[in-house]
């Protein structure tokens, strides 16, 4: 499976989970399994005797793979109807390689956060995997007073990083400090956006054409600030939140009440399940 890695096979039979057949960077795969088995114990009957695909890479596969009786995918194309029903990201249970070892329990711990930020700016810092990233870290040189941001090496076989101008390492935990966060698009998605949401700071959302299957129920100036891919409209976002502690307090409020109803990981699996009732008679 190595041509097309982050993705596995599966058999279902007897309730058991069988002949899983993984390719998964880092510990994706074993994130995935973990996950895949979960669902099929919550609700074991529409999988029984099914052969059935999960694809875990940072975007949707194309071609759309044959020859499955079910198949999963943890992205998605935005405005687009999928071919796959939604699966958790594989990033949400643990991501030892960027310090998350326990990503259930960092939810917990960020939406029950309650202090004041001490940083007035917007907070990003990630590697140079996209157009997007190289502009905003540009444009953290221009408004210095407004947007800390710039970009790492990272050593990923190690789980350590490199940096390319600085020193530092800003956890999770950590990016509290800021009033503002910014999720930017990689090669994908952005596996952090969970995690930002429930710090309960506003969220800046750069514009990308893939999305976990659950961005859709959110709403810019709702639950996200929204910015255009060419971050052309991210400082006067910037300024229209400074200018308005009304509207940066209720997106702050929404964005949280939406990982409690969404991202938790006992909601986020009810909700695939519920998903997969529903649509069972669709299933092949």
């Amino acid at each position: 499976m190595s041509e097309c890695p982050n993705h596995l096979t599966f058999e279902v039979k007897n309730g058991e989970v069988v002949n899983v057949d993984c390719d998964g960077y880092e510990s994706r795969g074993t994130n995935a399994v973990a996950m895949l088995k979960e669902l099929v114990a919550r609700m074991p009957e529409p999988f029984e005797g099914r052969r059935g695909y999960v694809n875990f890479q940072d975007f949707p596969p194309v071609p759309v793979p044959e020859g499955f009786d079910l198949m999963f995918c943890g992205t998605r194309w935005v405005d687009e109807p999928s071919p796959f029903l939604p699966f958790p990201s594989s990033n949400s249970p643990a991501w030892p390689q960027v310090g998350i070892t326990d990503g259930p329990g960092l939810i917990d711990e960020l939406l029950a956060w309650d202090k004041p930020p001490e940083d007035q700016r917007a907070f990003w810092l990630g590697t140079n995997l996209h157009p997007a990233r190289v502009r905003l870290a540009g444009l953290s040189r221009e408004f210095p007073e407004a947007i800390d941001a710039e970009l790492m090496d990272w050593k990923r076989d190690a789980g350590q990083v490199e940096h390319q101008s600085t020193a530092r390492f800003v956890s999770m935990r950590d990016q509290n400090r800021y009033k503002y966060l910014i999720d930017c698009p990689g090669l994908g998605y952005s596996g952090r956006l969970r995690w930002l949401l429930a710090t309960g700071r506003p969220v800046f959302v750069i514009d990308r054409p893939w999305v976990e299957h659950w961005h859709a129920r959110m709403k810019p100036w709702v639950h996200y600030v929204p910015v255009l891919d060419d971050l052309s409209d991210l400082m006067r976002a910037y300024h229209r939140l400074e200018a308005d502690p009304v509207l940066y307090r209720m997106i702050s409020e929404n964005a949280r009440m939406f990982v409690r109803q969404n991202l938790t990981r006992s909601k986020e699996l009810e909700r695939i399940a519920e998903y997969m009732k529903s649509e069972g008679a669709n299933l092949k």
